[in-house]
């Protein structure tokens, strides 16, 4: 199951990392089977442009909304803004070497019976550093909230955004 993750990652080249860590915002995908980071740097350059870099990543989803009638994963997304100033981000961006594949890790609707009686659903992401044998595992964010369009994991019951996914 691991090689299927890591053949749909790109090994992590020397620009791939600075992006990674110069990155002012860091916006994680999942949609159609493939996660992706897309690495935003604003004002870049003479014009102050925003320059992007996406890194294709693994993935491992989790999905605890069938017991909850929710249907299946359709897409993913989560977004984390000023990195500089994100002290535990840093560090596990800072694990990121060269050579190294990046596995994002989706687990949808981790409730408990308070959040499950409350209306409400946990989601989760991970992201997982993969080196040669070794794998380290790192906690990057979650969301609490109803199965709306705010849902950091959206599932085939939850409604579309304006954006169409």
């Amino acid at each position: 199951m691991l090689n299927k993750q890591l053949e749909q990652a790109v090994e992590i080249t020397t620009e791939l990392g600075q992006a990674l860590r110069q990155a002012s915002s860091l916006v994680f995908h999942y949609r159609k089977g493939q996660s992706y980071i897309r690495c935003l740097k604003e004002n870049v350059g003479v014009w102050k442009e925003t320059k992007e870099v996406r890194i294709d990543c693994g993935t491992f989803t989790e999905n605890y909304g069938g017991r909850l009638g929710l249907g299946d994963i359709r897409s993913a997304s989560h977004v984390e803004t000023a990195i500089q100033f994100h002290r535990p981000l840093q560090t596990v961006l800072s694990k990121v070497r060269k050579g190294d594949k990046l596995i994002l890790r989706w687990v949808a609707n981790n409730n408990s019976q308070y959040l499950t009686k409350n209306g409400l659903y946990k989601d989760e992401l991970y992201l997982v550093v993969h080196r040669k044998d070794k794998q380290e595992e790192y906690y990057i964010g979650c969301s609490v909230c109803e199965n709306n369009t705010a849902k950091m994991i959206k599932n085939e019951s939850t409604p579309l955004s304006v954006t169409g996914e």
